[in-house]
């Protein structure tokens, strides 16, 4: 019975290490969307504090400047209204969304109510001062965003497992995703760079100088017919052990 869970889990979620740099691992999961996201894969990224090189001793994610950009195709979002107004957002930073219910790209690490997005690209993506959020995120093909949590006690854990959950990002099924940017956690520099993030620049502004990005690797997604066959593998030993 053990193991035929064991393939029920692993036919429908496929685990990847993405690349693996001073401070941090990057890692990845892919599983084929549902529903609305029928026909699309979702990715789930997370980083794991290796509690390396000046990091040595950190246990949290706290901070990230991160890109996800498909190398075909574009990025898919949820719209729901995030400010109040009744209109529809670009729900970037993930209200209602955690790892295990992605229903569109967003990034951030630790609770929503704490999660601080300091500068977001496009924008805008709030419904705000008559912005138009539906139509700037429809066609994304760089989606960045520069955030942190409040207070180093309310960051994720990054030590088990993945590591700590940052974000998700929805695509066409077979439609790879490069992921590239920086990560800090309560201890040390920037993954390894003791150059300070440029919270300061207004939404919108580039970043300021400061240290280039020091991670960057591909998610790759499985062949969508292979994905396919695998979760038809999982329905069917599912339904043998009910039989049973």
């Amino acid at each position: 019975m053990g193991k035929q869970w064991a393939w029920v889990f692993v036919s429908v979620l496929f685990v990847f290490s993405g690349s693996a740099q001073a401070g941090f691992d990057f890692n990845y999961t892919v599983t084929p969307g549902t529903g609305a996201l029928a026909g699309d894969n979702v990715f789930a990224f997370y980083a794991r504090n290796d509690q390396s090189g000046e990091q040595l001793g950190s246990k949290k994610l706290l901070v990230f400047d991160i890109h996800f950009k498909p190398v075909s195709q574009s990025l898919l979002f949820d719209f729901t209204d995030t400010d109040g107004d009744s209109l529809p957002d670009a729900n970037v930073s993930g209200k209602g969304m955690s790892e295990s219910n992605i229903t569109g790209t967003f990034m951030r690490t630790g609770p929503y109510d704490l999660w601080n997005a300091v500068i977001v690209h496009p924008s805008p993506y709030l419904s705000g001062g008559g912005g138009n959020p539906v139509a700037v995120y429809t066609g994304v093909t760089d989606f960045e965003m520069i955030g942190f949590v409040q207070g180093p006690s309310n960051a994720p854990d990054a030590i088990t497992g993945l590591g700590a959950f940052y974000g998700g990002a929805v695509v066409p099924a077979g439609v790879d995703i490069n992921v590239s940017g920086l990560v800090a956690a309560e201890v040390g520099g920037i993954s390894g760079t003791p150059a300070p993030l440029p919270f300061d620049v207004p939404e919108g502004a580039p970043p300021a100088a400061g240290p280039s990005f020091n991670f960057s690797f591909t998610a790759q997604a499985p062949e969508p017919g292979t994905l396919s066959l695998l979760v038809i593998g999982g329905v069917g030993l599912l339904s043998r052990r009910k039989r049973r």
